[in-house]
């Protein structure tokens, strides 16, 4: 999966950490959940919707376009 060698190459590479994602299709983001500790991560269903003032800090944003 895309997404699963993504984030494992991002942590070999520079030991970044995923803190959150967005994502509108739920059958996705379920996925998404199952293959990834996601707990305590910030959540957004909406890209459209996102409060940054309630994103944590980070130091990569990595995003795929067109959302999925």
């Amino acid at each position: 999966m895309e997404s699963e060698d993504s984030e494992k190459g991002l942590h070999r590479a520079g030991g970044f950490t995923c803190v959150g994602h967005c994502e509108a299709d739920a059958y996705a983001d379920h996925n998404y959940r199952v293959l990834f500790d996601t707990e305590g991560e910030w959540f957004c269903n909406d890209a459209r919707n996102i409060e940054t003032e309630r994103m944590p800090d980070f130091d990569l944003l990595c995003a795929g376009f067109p959302c999925q």
